[in-house]
C-alpha cells in the first residue's frame, strides 16, 4: 500500500508526529476479487470504506484526528514539571 506522510499536532501525544494516509491498490483488489469469484470484494469495499473515514494515522499511537489549525502558543508545553518561581535562597546559619 502506497502512503502519504505529513507532520501534525496529534492531541493524543501532545506533541507534533507524523501522521500517514494510505491508498487503496484498487487494480490489486481487482485481480483479487475476479481470482476469489467476488469474494474479496468483501475486504475491498471495508478498506475503501475506512480510508475514506479514517484517513490520516499516527505512526506513534494510531490517532486518528490530526490537528491541521493548531497554534504554537496554543500547544500544551512539553514538560509537565511546574517551573520554580524564586530559586531557593541560601541562608547563613
Amino acid at each position: 500500500m502506497k502512503a502519504t506522510r505529513i507532520r501534525a499536532h496529534c492531541p493524543r501525544c501532545r506533541h507534533d508526529q507524523n501522521f500517514v494516509r494510505g491508498k487503496v491498490n484498487h487494480g490489486l483488489h481487482l485481480f483479487l476479487t475476479l481470482a476469489t469469484f467476488g469474494l474479496w470484494g468483501i475486504c475491498w469495499i471495508s478498506t475503501t470504506i475506512g480510508m475514506h473515514f479514517r484517513p490520516w494515522r499516527c505512526q506513534h499511537c494510531g490517532w486518528h484526528k490530526p490537528d491541521f489549525d493548531i497554534s504554537q502558543s496554543k500547544r500544551e508545553p512539553l514538560s509537565t514539571t511546574p517551573a520554580l518561581a524564586d530559586p531557593p535562597q541560601q541562608g547563613k546559619g
